[in-house]
């Protein structure tokens, strides 16, 4: 008999991994994974104990739209001999002002106001810890991987868990030296994907509408995007470390390595001034899933089968 859709339909979960800075002050390193997984406990216990208006809350650039980070659930495991923490982050957004449900079973559509939130439990990561006792100095970090559901962006949930860590954890997301970046393609020999975005903001004042005022302001905003495949390492190195080629406000370079790695650089000028200037080291994963397991992929078993999987390979190539 032919296979139903559910048994063969399958969904990609993405699993991008982030690493914390390492900690090395004496005073602040642990040297257990336990102490480390009760220090962190700590903190989600401390912020979930807070007033809502004391909650962590931001909004979106240049939009109405607030969002705050309600809640953090949280679960220990282990795997094998190492605690994990398994987090479900609760976000609400507000501010919307033209959005509407249409439930299958209401006639009309239920109009959300500016002061309606809408609510997302399942931002979803788990938080392997990690003890550096190789040199002379003991050192503590984290390693974070982000669990993104098919019915979730890549984006949003990323955003989110980065917002719990990097506010409520208070760790910081490790970015990578150019020298190390340098060393990282240079072994490579060729990069199998480079993507690269300008944003270009330029005055266009000469250019004016048939209308009666005073003209104040009149910009032109520009997107490039480009993508190249099969790059000698020596010209992605050169490419990447040239900061005058063209006048931008903004340039993301994305350029894939060998063990799901990749490198983001993320440059951004306004008004000739340096606002961000970063490199990121970023591991992708991926799995499949059946369409019979949406109901059940938010459950911890679930989860954390999925995520085993991609800290199999991350640890491996350590």
């Amino acid at each position: 008999m032919p296979r139903n859709n559910q048994e063969t339909e399958l969904n990609k979960i993405k699993i991008p991994a982030y690493i914390s800075e390492p900690v090395t002050n004496p005073v602040e390193v642990f040297h257990t994974y336990a102490e480390m997984v009760t220090d962190m406990v700590h903190k989600i216990d401390s912020y979930n104990n807070r007033d809502n208006e004391h909650k962590i809350g931001s909004k979106l650039r240049g939009k109405s739209i607030t969002k705050q980070i309600h809640h953090i659930d949280f679960d220990v495991y282990q795997d094998g001999d190492i605690p994990v923490i398994l987090l479900r982050i609760s976000e609400k957004k507000k501010g919307f002002t033209d959005l509407a449900v249409e439930a299958a079973e209401r006639e009309n559509p239920s109009i959300i106001s500016q002061e309606d939130a809408l609510a997302t439990q399942y931002n979803c990561a788990v938080l392997y810890p990690n003890i550096d006792n190789r040199g002379e100095e003991i050192s503590n970090n984290w390693i974070t991987f982000v669990y993104v559901d098919p019915g979730k962006t890549d984006k949003d949930v990323i955003s989110t868990v980065k917002t719990t860590l990097q506010r409520v954890l208070k760790l910081k997301i490790k970015n990578v030296k150019s020298n190390a970046a340098n060393e990282m393609i240079q072994r490579e020999g060729l990069i199998s994907c480079l993507k690269v975005q300008y944003v270009v903001v330029s005055n266009n004042e000469n250019e004016n509408l048939d209308i009666r005022g005073q003209q104040v302001r009149a910009t032109v905003k520009k997107i490039k995007n480009f993508e190249y495949q099969d790059i000698p390492s020596e010209d992605v190195e050169r490419f990447v470390n040239r900061q005058n080629e063209c006048q931008y406000s903004e340039r993301k370079i994305s350029v894939s390595l060998a063990e799901n790695q990749e490198l983001k650089y993320i440059h951004k000028v306004n008004e000739e001034q340096v606002i961000a200037d970063a490199i990121e080291q970023v591991y992708n994963y991926e799995t499949d899933m059946l369409a019979r397991d949406f109901p059940r992929m938010y459950n911890s078993d679930f989860i954390l089968e999925k995520v085993r999987g991609a800290a199999r390979q991350f640890f491996s190539n350590e």
